[in-house]
């Protein structure tokens, strides 16, 4: 699963650029250019994520696959990652209590790692994935912050 979400950009009436989500219908941006509206587009999308999981339940939906040629708008990596561990833990029926028995660390520790808004370190958060049979990668587009033409 690749944590980036697709977008529909178009010409605003108004002038500028509309950013919308298909997958979340009530997430749409506006910008003055193309740049701005992705950069926009990523700090809202990061900022929906953690207000979403946070006031409802955790649950956030996941991206679908983007159509041919379609723009996407990438998860900020910890985000996502996060959320990849979030997931493991409850499509695995496992509590919080039991990741850090596994990882050999307290619940308070684990529950820092799944606070979308804690700085974890990265290394801390692979370590959560293994120990949850996740092989989580980063993949590189050089000079864009949006997948596609």
């Amino acid at each position: 699963m690749r944590f980036e979400y697709p977008v529909v950009v178009r010409k605003s009436d108004r002038g500028g650029v509309v950013v919308e989500f298909p997958d979340i219908p009530d997430l749409r941006i506006t910008a003055r250019s193309r740049a701005d509206a992705y950069t926009k587009a990523q700090n809202v999308l990061d900022d929906y994520l953690i207000r979403n999981y946070r006031s409802n339940k955790r649950t956030s939906p996941l991206p679908s696959k983007p159509l041919r040629k379609q723009k996407c708008i990438a998860v900020p990596i910890q985000t996502a990652t996060k959320l990849i561990v979030w997931w493991a833990l409850r499509n695995q029926q496992l509590t919080n209590v039991a990741l850090a028995k596994q990882l050999g660390v307290t619940e308070g520790v684990v529950r820092r790692l799944l606070n979308l808004k804690h700085h974890s370190q990265l290394w801390s958060l692979q370590r959560a994935c293994n120990a949850l049979g996740v092989i989580a990668v980063v993949d590189a587009e050089f000079g864009q912050l949006s997948r596609g033409p």
